[in-house]
């Protein structure tokens, strides 16, 4: 987009950050520091989005996306976009596409640059120096993804400056995990499963986390998290298909699970927000309707249900009979914890399924075995349950494949 100020000749410059670290509220924050000699004034235009004003008097718009659905569709259909790349090291385009489905959270920022190649190159630098602060990789209009250091990790038409490349995740680097022999002989049983199920697999990819760093949830973690996950669930589910009903179902829900779970002192801060008004977060409904799924896994480990493989929905009718008719002792009076052993051989399979089925969208292919967004929401709830990269905040599980 061009205009005219003056004699001088505008261009609008978009840019993509995506970051692989999970602090997606601190972004606004690292390019005001980035850019604070230049900027005036920063204002909030509405939730997510900002507008920075430099002193000539040009704007610098951001916004920050951490939907952890919409991350997610962004991500999927980048990687698909990048698998079409020419790129002749296979390895490097390998661990680029690793390197996307690890983003978290993604940020849009679009500036101005004129004829003052001076100024131009100063705010193209802020840019690169913003990237390092937010552990993020940038992705232009040409479709090409730039490292903090201004070398392109993928493009469009096969090019990058690297020779090798080892993912960045929220733990830094992407290390392989050490197996054990119980690990590899995890890894062979659900790799007999995958056969059997006809579906894709990497037959060396080592397990999701290892038997002697999985740290299992207790008993009571596990029903205080289900009561939490459910009741944002049931909020959702009544502000879908009842919303004539709603207002007065969320509230009885709520002081229900208060009274029963004390549920104020366990829900995470998304949850918090979310119950406390989801009438007027309808764009989350469908995420807490599908995390459903979540509750019948956790369900499963606490050994109230059986599960095989997610091949379809749960019966949502079902949880909520149980849930409805239920308190924390009385739960725990009735559960019976799965194994270890029995979780992690789970959580393992249901992590290729979902690489599986990943795989195959990124190939624009059809799976049939499982249903893709049901696995999701079991490796989710299964990465939180095994303590998966030992991340025990529940806003902030990511089920990578």
């Amino acid at each position: 987009m061009k205009k005219q100020n003056g004699e001088n000749s505008w261009q609008q410059f978009d840019v993509t950050f995506y970051s692989y670290r999970s602090d997606a509220e601190n972004f606004i924050e690292y390019l005001k520091d980035v850019m604070q000699k230049v900027v005036t004034e920063v204002e909030e235009t509405e939730e997510g989005k900002f507008k920075l004003t430099l002193f000539d008097g040009s704007p610098v718009f951001a916004r920050v996306h951490s939907d952890a659905q919409y991350v997610k569709s962004q991500i999927s259909g980048m990687a698909g976009y990048f698998s079409q790349a020419p790129v002749a090291n296979q390895d490097v385009k390998s661990a680029a596409i690793t390197q996307i489905q690890l983003f978290k959270y993604i940020a849009s920022v679009s500036l101005f640059f004129n004829d003052n190649k001076d100024r131009s190159q100063t705010l193209y630098g802020f840019l690169f120096d913003v990237a390092e602060k937010a552990g993020a990789f940038m992705l232009t209009a040409d479709m090409r993804l730039f490292d903090s250091e201004n070398r392109t990790l993928i493009a469009k038409d096969g090019s990058t400056d690297f020779d090798e490349f080892y993912p960045m995740s929220d733990k830094s680097v992407v290390t392989e995990i050490k197996e054990e022999q119980c690990d590899k002989e995890r890894r062979e049983r659900s790799l007999d499963v995958l056969r059997k199920l006809g579906l894709p697999f990497i037959e060396k990819k080592s397990v999701p986390v290892a038997e002697k760093d999985a740290q299992i949830a207790s008993k009571e973690e596990l029903i205080h998290r289900l009561a939490c996950v459910f009741t944002a669930s049931a909020c959702a589910d009544t502000c879908v298909n009842s919303p004539e009903d709603a207002p007065q179902d969320v509230e009885n829900f709520r002081n229900f699970f208060e009274k029963n779970f004390n549920i104020s002192k366990y829900v995470s801060e998304y949850e918090k927000r979310y119950i406390s008004d989801p009438l007027n977060h309808d764009k989350y409904h469908s995420t807490h309707t599908w995390r459903y799924e979540c509750c019948y896994v956790m369900l499963w480990a606490l050994g109230l249900v059986d599960a095989d493989l997610p091949s379809q929905c749960c019966d949502a009718g079902e949880i909520c009979k149980l849930m409805f008719h239920t308190n924390f002792d009385d739960l725990c009076a009735k559960a019976n914890m799965r194994s270890k052993e029995e979780i992690l051989d789970k959580l393992d399979l249901v992590y290729r399924i979902n690489w599986a089925c990943v795989e195959a969208r990124i190939k624009h292919q059809e799976v049939n075995a499982v249903d893709p967004t049901v696995t999701y929401f079991w490796h989710y709830a299964l990465n939180w349950i095994a303590g998966v990269d030992g991340i025990k905040d529940w806003d902030k599980i990511q089920p990578n494949t």
